[in-house]
């Protein structure tokens, strides 16, 4: 894709990703948030992030997508962890897309997708707090059955 028209498509994508990131932000802080909406919005940015190419981005919206869809269906809360991992994954979304414009290119910190994947119940998505895993059981070795005499 020629310079100029990514250029173009990253401004465009500044200004729809900040309208749906505002949007997210202000549905956390309403006391009747329209969680369709909410969804909507996060489906949106996430579709937006794969068309200019921006697979982190893309990533992390991913997982407020699937979040948003268990609330939206009554299947998950949105307590305290949830909306602090909301709030991270939009914060880590929002420099990202700055250092884009800076011209640098910045990494997604692992910390927004790894909160998210945490409220979500993923495997592999432990605190630092939580207690080393278990080393696995041993293996035993395949033995070749004795010659015979």
């Amino acid at each position: 894709m020629p310079a100029d028209i990514r250029q173009l498509l990253l401004a465009a994508f500044e200004v729809e990703h900040r309208e749906h990131v505002t949007a997210i932000r202000a549905a956390l802080g309403s006391a009747t948030p329209d969680w369709n909406d909410v969804f909507r919005r996060a489906h949106s940015l996430k579709g937006a992030a794969r068309a200019v190419d921006l697979p982190a981005v893309e990533a992390v919206a991913h997982r407020l997508e699937t979040l948003f869809e268990r609330v939206r269906t009554n299947a998950q809360p949105v307590d305290r962890e949830a909306a602090n991992a909301v709030h991270l994954a939009l914060d880590r979304i929002e420099s990202y897309v700055a250092g884009l414009q800076d011209g640098a290119g910045p990494d997604m910190p692992a910390d927004a997708l790894s909160a998210l994947g945490q409220c979500l119940g993923f495997p592999g998505e432990a605190t630092e707090d939580a207690p080393p895993a278990a080393p696995p059981p041993p293996v035993a070795r395949a033995v070749d059955p004795p010659a015979p005499p």
